[in-house]
């Protein structure tokens, strides 16, 4: 802690995650009681379950342990860190609640209405018709003619 004249000012939070970083457990229960009640508070108004409201607050207090040793004081608050973290981790729950991934190789593809090139070449040598095919060569052309069917 540092010293203003004769009282002692508390250590910044970026100061107390270093000291964490450097094994003092004193600077994580100061951090913990700074920064979990306010971080609780955001998960509940995000989610609005206490329960989902607490594990999502334990597991953004365990990434900021993690990264604590790589911390760079000075390139961004704590606590801005943190609460950022907490809403991912918010948007996160929310999403796998609604269903929000989708595994796109479990969609079938749409059926095609057009012919296949096969159905294709098989009407123009007139062995098989094709609905789709015909109503395509009906249809007016550009110039104002209507396109020759071959029956």
């Amino acid at each position: 802690m540092a010293a203003v004249g004769s009282e002692v000012a508390p250590a910044s939070d970026d100061a107390l995650l270093v000291l964490y970083a450097n094994g003092d457990p004193e600077a994580a229960a100061e951090l913990m009681q700074r920064l979990a009640p306010r971080a609780l508070g955001v998960a509940i108004r995000v989610l609005g379950n206490r329960a989902e409201a607490e594990d999502i607050t334990q597991e953004a207090m365990m990434r900021l342990w993690r990264m604590a040793p790589d911390w760079q004081p000075g390139q961004a608050k704590v606590s801005t860190w943190l609460y950022r973290v907490v809403m991912n981790l918010c948007i996160d729950l929310k999403r796998r609640q609604r269903g929000g991934h989708v595994d796109l190789d479990a969609i079938p593809d749409p059926e095609d209405p057009a012919c296949s090139a096969a159905d294709q070449l098989q009407m123009w040598r007139g062995t098989t018709p094709c609905s789709s095919f015909d109503a395509v060569a009906r249809t007016p052309k550009a110039g104002g003619g209507v396109a020759p069917h071959r029956d």
